[in-house]
C-alpha cells in the first residue's frame, strides 16, 4: 500500500503530485506538537523549569506553599515538572501554575529577601505577556 514503486500510493502521485502519505495519526499529532513547542517563547519553558526547581529543591519551600494553598483554599497541589518525552506536559505544567498563581505570588511577595520578589516579578511578567 505504501511502497515508493508500485503502490495505490505511487500511482496516485502520478496523477496528482502533491498527495502525501499521512501514517499513523496518534505518531503524526506527536510530531506537530513537538514542532508546535519549539515555537513557544523560550521563557515560558524556562519559568516552568526554573519555578518547578525551585521549589523541588527545598522542602521547606514546599511546605510553606502549601500552607499558603490551604490559607488561600486552594487544593493541594503541586508544581509540575515538565517531561521531555511527553509534549503534552508543557500545557499541563502551565496549567497547574495558573492555578497556583495566587499562592505563588503570596509565597513570593511575602518571603522578605529582595531577589525573591525580583523573581516573581520577573515571573508575573511571562504570565500576563
Amino acid at each position: 500500500m505504501r511502497g515508493s514503486k508500485d503502490s495505490v500510493l505511487s500511482r496516485l502521485k502520478k496523477i496528482n503530485p502533491n498527495l502525501f502519505d499521512i501514517h499513523c495519526l496518534a505518531h503524526c499529532f506527536a510530531l506537530i506538537g513537538s514542532k508546535a513547542g519549539k515555537f513557544l517563547p523560550n521563557n515560558v519553558d524556562e519559568l516552568v523549569t526554573k519555578l518547578s526547581n525551585y521549589f523541588s529543591a527545598s522542602p521547606k519551600r514546599t511546605n510553606l506553599l502549601l500552607k499558603i494553598e490551604i490559607e488561600l483554599d486552594i487544593n493541594n497541589l503541586k508544581i509540575l515538572k515538565k517531561a521531555g518525552t511527553r509534549w503534552i506536559s508543557i500545557q499541563q505544567c502551565v496549567d497547574r501554575i495558573l492555578k497556583l498563581f495566587p499562592a505563588i505570588e503570596k509565597y513570593f511577595m511575602e518571603n522578605n529577601d529582595d531577589s525573591s520578589k525580583e523573581k516573581f516579578t520577573k515571573i508575573k511578567s511571562i504570565i500576563l505577556r
